[in-house]
């Protein structure tokens, strides 16, 4: 059975993602030399406009607007085996990448011949 390792990027910074991103894919290569990278996909930014008043007695229509972007991206590993997966997410938990929130997904599947 072959095993897919999902991780998804969330920050507020692409370069952090970027970052994170290559920390995993070398760790990945140090660990598994017969394993691929399926895809590396970056998803599409996000943004949040926050409006606020600058007087709230006096002036009423004057405002501030501030940008709140969330840049998001996706990475997945294919292993042959449940004893490398697991070797690579021990592995997963020893590093640290700041700013940057994980999320681990992983499925398992099995190819049917016809």
């Amino acid at each position: 059975m072959n095993h897919k390792l999902i991780i998804s990027f969330k920050s507020n910074n692409h370069a952090h993602i970027s970052h994170g991103q290559n920390k995993i894919q070398n760790l990945f290569n140090e660990l598994n030399n017969s394993n691929k990278v399926n895809s590396l996909v970056s998803l599409p930014n996000q943004k949040t406009y926050i409006t606020v008043l600058r007087s709230p007695h006096i002036d009423k229509k004057s405002r501030e607007q501030f940008v709140y972007k969330t840049s998001k991206a996706n990475i997945s590993f294919i292993f042959p085996d449940a004893k490398s997966l697991d070797l690579f997410i021990f592995a997963l938990n020893q590093i640290e990448i700041p700013g940057v929130e994980l999320k681990i997904t992983t499925k398992e599947w099995k190819y049917l011949s016809v």
